[in-house]
């Protein structure tokens, strides 16, 4: 395991810099997944889970177990 990425979601900007793999700022964490709300799903709207997190400043994937929210 990498380092831990706190994301607080507080600060200004905080919670856009950190996106779902498609690229979407509007996700939470939830059971060891992100769960993006913007991502299509065919049957269950919001429901789309992946266990990256994309940062959008450098292009890199962080597994969801690196990431904290707060």
């Amino acid at each position: 395991m990498g380092d831990v990425i706190v994301i607080d979601e507080s600060e200004p900007g905080g919670q856009w810099r950190y996106g779902c793999p498609n690229g979407h700022t509007d996700w939470i964490k939830r059971d060891g997944m992100i769960q993006c709300r913007s991502c299509p799903h065919p049957k269950i709207p919001g429901r789309v889970s992946y266990d990256v997190v994309l940062d959008l400043k450098t292009g890199q994937q962080i597994a969801v177990d690196e990431v904290r929210v707060r």
